[in-house]
């Protein structure tokens, strides 16, 4: 594991050890293609990144949006909230392997 930097102060030191410790144990799994591909979670993500990605295009470009204020909004923690509940359920298939 490296070691911090010798300057640093001693929340500084904790922060670099607390990373390196989880980034030790963080790795891919041999079929993360796949996975991300197939996985509902990650799609309810995208949506909702693209939800509030439209939010803030109507409010900077559009002087009367087609929307109330705050449907995105609520768009938005309704996808995250169903990304959440996907992430928990189990998924059949994400591996990549033909269906039998």
């Amino acid at each position: 594991m490296p070691s911090p930097p010798a300057r640093a102060g001693a929340f500084a030191r904790l922060r670099f050890l607390v990373l390196a410790r989880l980034c030790a144990r963080l790795h891919l799994l041999p079929e993360w293609r796949a996975i991300l591909a197939r996985s509902w979670s990650q799609r309810f993500i995208v949506l909702a990144v693209a939800l509030s990605g439209a939010e803030v295009g109507f409010a900077v470009f559009a002087n009367d949006p087609p929307l109330p204020r705050g449907v995105f909004a609520g768009l938005t923690a309704l996808t995250s909230a169903l990304a959440f509940y996907a992430r928990l359920v189990a998924q059949r298939n994400l591996s990549g392997e033909p269906k039998q």
